[in-house]
């Protein structure tokens, strides 16, 4: 198997709401593009990734006014993965990514760091999802819950 789970926030730690995931998720080709082989181990959740050359590749430090969408799995690399090779989903090749709201992203969970281990600027990135519409939120903690009762 060429992901593997492991004790790290999952999809509803980090991905809070998502309103309608057939028009707010795409499938796509998963790229390492990165210059870098990817060390096992590697975690795929909610890394920020942009389309190009028909596949989405990761973003690194210092491109992130480029995102296009975020990874939505919380799986991590179960071994090395060289430049220019695609991460080996199964089946099909293809995972998600978000690329639209409504979305609701819980800042807790996010990853720190970009795929080769440097420091990501989410606030380029909050900016830069911020535009797309319908918008991708971010929020510092979970939504509160709010019943209402008809009598």
């Amino acid at each position: 198997m060429p992901l593997e789970r492991a004790s790290r926030p999952c999809l509803g730690d980090v991905f809070k709401s998502i309103d309608h995931p057939t028009i707010c998720l795409v499938s796509g080709i998963l790229r390492n593009a990165t210059g870098s082989t990817l060390a096992a181990g590697t975690p795929l959740l909610a890394q920020p990734v942009k389309f190009t050359g028909g596949k989405w590749v990761f973003v690194e430090a210092g491109d992130e006014a480029n995102a296009g969408g975020l990874v939505f799995d919380q799986g991590v690399l179960a071994a090395s993965l060289a430049d220019a090779t695609d991460v080996p989903y199964q089946p099909g090749g293809k995972t998600a990514i978000l690329t639209l709201g409504p979305a609701i992203i819980l800042e807790t969970h996010l990853p720190a760091n970009d795929v080769v281990g440097v420091a990501l600027n989410w606030t380029t990135l909050q900016t830069r999802f911020g535009v797309i519409d319908p918008h991708i939120k971010f929020v510092d903690q979970p939504p509160s819950v709010y019943t209402q009762t008809f009598g």
